[in-house]
C-alpha cells in the first residue's frame, strides 16, 4: 500500500506541472480565464456530509458538463485539476471520500465508495449549473 501511495504522489507531480505550460492555457474564443470556486458539502443518504470544492467558469449564462473527482489524498491538492478543466468548459467537483480530510463519517477503504458516488452524482446533475451530463 505505502508504494502505491508513493507511486500515486510522483504521478501528481510529474502531472500537473504540464498544466502550466505557456501553450496549454492559450486562451480560447469565448472562454474566460476567471474561474470561481465554491466549497461545498453534498449530503448522502445517511445524512453524512462529504466536502466538495466546485470550479468552473465565471460566466454563469451556460449549464455545463461536470467532471467528479473523489479522492482519499486531499481535494486541496487537486485545485489545479479543478481549475484546467473548468478553463476547457466544465464545471469540476473535486470530493474528499467519506472520513478524509474536510468530510464526516469514518473512512473504510472501498466500503462506502460505490454508494457515496452515486448519491454525488444524483446530488450534484440538477444543480442549476450542471447540465446534467456527468
Amino acid at each position: 500500500m505505502h508504494t502505491l501511495l508513493k507511486n500515486r504522489r510522483l504521478l501528481v507531480c510529474l502531472f500537473f506541472p504540464c498544466f502550466m505550460q505557456a501553450g496549454v492555457m492559450a486562451e480560447m474564443p469565448g472562454r474566460s480565464l476567471k474561474t470561481i470556486k465554491e466549497v461545498i458539502s453534498v449530503p448522502m443518504r445517511d445524512g453524512t456530509l462529504l466536502s466538495t470544492n466546485i470550479s468552473m467558469s465565471d460566466n454563469r449564462n451556460e449549464k455545463l458538463p461536470l467532471i467528479l473527482v473523489r479522492t482519499d489524498s486531499n481535494k486541496e491538492a487537486m485545485d489545479m485539476l479543478g481549475y484546467f478543466f473548468a478553463f476547457k468548459g466544465y464545471a469540476v467537483a473535486i470530493q474528499d471520500v467519506r472520513g478524509r480530510f474536510a468530510s464526516g463519517g469514518e473512512w473504510e477503504p472501498f466500503v462506502n465508495e460505490a454508494q457515496d458516488g452515486y448519491d454525488a452524482i444524483e446530488w450534484l446533475a440538477p444543480r442549476e449549473w450542471c447540465n446534467g451530463m456527468v
